[in-house]
C-alpha cells in the first residue's frame, strides 16, 4: 500500500516530478558516456603502448631489466614450457637483442648503429602487433635462403634503402667473434615511436640465434594476458613461483604511462563527485519542496493514525522510486549511447596526428569502452544518494506535532 501510494504522490505535481526526473536521467547518461569515452582513451593508451610492442609483462634473467647485457640471457623454450599453462596467460613469445651496424648498397650511404630484434614471426603475432604495422613490403619469415629485415621508417630513410635491398651486418657475437653477414629487406616498419623507428632492425629468431652464437637463448619473454589492466596482478601472482629471472608488468616498464593513468583515474573522481553534488542538490531541493508543500497532509495522516515510522517509510518510498526511474532511465539511454559509439569511433586522422606519450601511440580516434563499472557504477549511486536527500525530511518528520502543524497552517 505504501508503495502504490508513494508512485501516486510522485505525480501529484507532474512537471516537477518530469523535471527532475529529465535532470537526473541526462546527468547520469552524461556521466556513462563520459566514463565509457575516457576509458576508451585510456585503453587506447594502453592498448599503444604494450599489443603494439612492449606487451603486457615481460621476463628477463635477473638484473637484465635495469642492466642489460648480451651475455645475460635465458633457456627461451625451458622458461616457455615452465609458464605456459599458468592461469590467465594468453601467449608468450621470445626476443633476442642485439647491436650492429647496417649498410646499405647505395652510393653515399653511410653505415647505421641498429638494434637488431629477433623475433618468432609466428609467436609474436599472437602477442603483439607488430606485425601489422609493416607500411611496404610484409612481415618477416623464418626458414628462408637469404635471412630477411624488416626495418624502422627512420632507418630505412638514413639507410636510403627499400623493399628488396640488401643490406650487410657487422657486428660481435657472444663469443667475441666477428659478425658479417648479409639481409634482405622484405619490408619497412613504423611504430610510431621516431626513436624506435631510427634504430629498430627485426629479423628472425633463429637467425640472430645463430650469428650471435646464442643458441636456444633469449634476452627476454613478452607475454600477452587475458586482461591488460590486471597484468600488475597477474605478476605479483606468479613472478615468487620463478627463480633467476624477474618478472615486470606494463606499468613498471612504462612508468609514465602508469602515472598518466593513475592522474586519470583521480581526474574520473572529481568530475563523478562534482556532477554527483549537483545530482544530490536537484533531487534535496525536490524532495524538500515537496516535503513544505505537504507538511499540512503530514499532519492530517498523523492525526488521523498513520505512524511516524510508516510516514517516513513513505517519504524514503517516494524518494527510491523518483531516483530509481531516472537513474534506470538514463542508464539505458547512457549503455546504450556508449554501445554504439563504441562500435562506430568517430575518426580524428584528417584533423590531428596519433598522439605519443610515455611510449604509447593513441590513435586519432574518439570511441567509448563500455564496462560493468562505468556502466552501473553511475545509476548505482544516484539511486543511493537520492535516497540520502531525503534523510532531511524523514528526520523532520520525527519531529513532527500534529495538532502544532495544523495550528500553523
Amino acid at each position: 500500500m505504501l508503495l502504490r501510494l508513494g508512485w501516486r504522490n510522485l505525480w501529484r505535481n507532474r512537471r516537477r516530478t518530469l523535471l527532475t526526473m529529465s535532470a537526473i536521467a541526462v546527468a547520469v547518461s552524461f556521466v556513462i558516456l563520459l566514463l565509457g569515452l575516457q576509458d576508451g582513451m585510456l585503453r587506447d593508451m594502453i592498448v599503444g603502448a604494450t599489443d603494439y610492442y612492449h606487451g603486457h609483462a615481460q621476463i628477463a634473467p635477473e638484473g637484465a631489466f635495469d642492466n642489460p647485457s648480451l651475455y645475460r640471457s635465458l633457456d627461451a623454450e625451458a622458461t616457455i614450457e615452465q609458464i605456459a599453462r599458468r592461469d590467465g596467460l594468453s601467449a608468450i613469445t621470445p626476443r633476442l637483442d642485439g647491436f650492429a651496424l647496417l649498410a646499405g648498397n647505395k652510393p653515399g650511404a653511410a653505415a647505421q648503429p641498429a638494434q637488431l630484434l629477433g623475433v618468432d614471426p609466428v609467436r609474436e603475432t599472437k602477442v603483439t602487433r607488430l606485425a601489422e604495422q609493416v607500411r611496404r613490403g610484409r612481415w618477416i619469415r623464418s626458414g628462408t635462403v637469404t635471412a630477411e629485415v624488416v626495418i624502422g621508417q627512420g632507418l630505412a630513410r638514413r639507410l636510403e634503402a627499400d623493399v628488396g635491398d640488401t643490406l650487410a651486418v657487422m657486428g660481435q657475437a657472444a663469443d667475441g667473434s666477428i659478425v658479417q653477414e648479409l639481409l634482405t629487406v622484405v619490408g619497412i616498419i613504423e611504430t610510431g615511436d621516431p626513436g624506435r623507428d631510427q634504430m629498430l632492425a627485426i629479423v628472425p629468431l633463429d637467425w640472430l640465434q645463430t650469428v650471435l652464437v646464442l643458441p636456444g637463448r633469449a634476452h627476454r619473454l613478452v607475454i600477452r594476458v587475458e586482461d591488460p589492466m590486471a597484468a600488475d596482478l597477474w605478476v605479483a601472482a606468479h613472478k615468487d613461483d620463478l627463480t633467476g629471472v624477474e618478472v615486470r608488468s606494463w606499468r613498471e616498464l612504462l612508468p609514465l604511462l602508469s602515472q598518466m593513468q593513475q592522474m586519470w583515474d583521480v581526474g574520473q573522481y572529481v568530475f563523478t563527485l562534482i556532477f554527483y553534488f549537483a545530482v544530490v542538490l536537484i533531487v534535496a531541493n525536490t524532495m524538500t519542496m515537496a516535503f513544505f508543500e505537504r507538511f499540512r497532509e503530514f499532519a492530517v495522516m498523523r492525526a488521523i493514525g498513520l505512524t511516524t515510522t510508516k510516514l517516513q517509510v513513505l517519504v524514503g518510498l517516494e524518494g527510491a522510486l523518483l531516483s530509481l526511474v531516472a537513474g534506470v532511465a538514463g542508464g539505458v539511454f547512457g549503455g546504450l549511447a556508449t554501445a554504439f559509439w563504441a562500435s562506430h569511433p568517430l575518426d580524428l586522422s584528417a584533423w590531428m596526428e596519433p598522439i605519443r606519450y610515455g611510449g604509447a601511440v593513441i590513435p586519432p580516434q574518439l570511441h567509448t569502452y563500455p564496462t560493468r563499472i562505468n556502466t552501473l557504477m553511475p545509476v548505482l549511486l544516484v539511486v543511493v544518494l537520492s535516497i540520502g536527500t531525503t534523510l532531511l525530511p524523514i528526520l523532520r518528520l520525527r519531529r513532527l506535532k500534529p495538532a502544532e502543524a495544523l495550528a500553523e497552517v
